[in-house]
């Protein structure tokens, strides 16, 4: 698969990861990621409406999970959230359109937060899966100034 790749001396977004099994959902920005502004997530083409599980970590991982791969590291340690605490996401779909469910979340970016980088995924339940979860790509995110 195909990923966008933003680069930018001064923010940057990347999407990493896979798409196979269970990692078929869409995790990504149109925004720029600048300190002191918000900054919207958007998720797209879960197949159904539901809601979306956030995690953040301040590092990448490669781990098979739930028939897909979950690309960020939840060691305690790592995770910019307390363990087994979410940002949740509402997840609809509009069948009038193109049946794919979708949803974002605007969080605001502290003016401390510039330099720093943090990558982001999502998970959902989804019965249409073996295991009953539908897992995004991995989002790489740098906060410019």
């Amino acid at each position: 698969a195909a990923y966008a790749i933003h680069v930018n001396p001064k923010w940057g977004l990347a999407r990493y990861g896979t798409y196979y099994g269970a990692n078929y959902p869409d995790l990504y920005s149109d925004d720029h990621p600048i300190a002191g502004q918000d900054f919207t997530l958007r998720l797209d083409h879960f197949s159904q409406d539901g809601s979306a599980r956030l995690v953040f970590s301040r590092r990448p991982d490669w781990i098979p999970h739930l028939g897909g791969v979950l690309h960020v590291d939840r060691s305690p340690n790592m995770l910019l959230i307390r363990p087994g605490k979410f940002t949740y996401i509402p997840i609809t779909s509009s069948p009038t359109k193109d049946f794919t469910g979708k949803g974002e979340i605007t969080l605001p970016l502290p003016a401390a937060a510039a330099g720093f980088t943090f990558y982001a995924q999502a998970a959902m339940h989804d019965p249409t899966q073996s295991t009953r979860w539908a897992l995004t790509n991995g989002l790489k995110v740098v906060v410019g100034s």
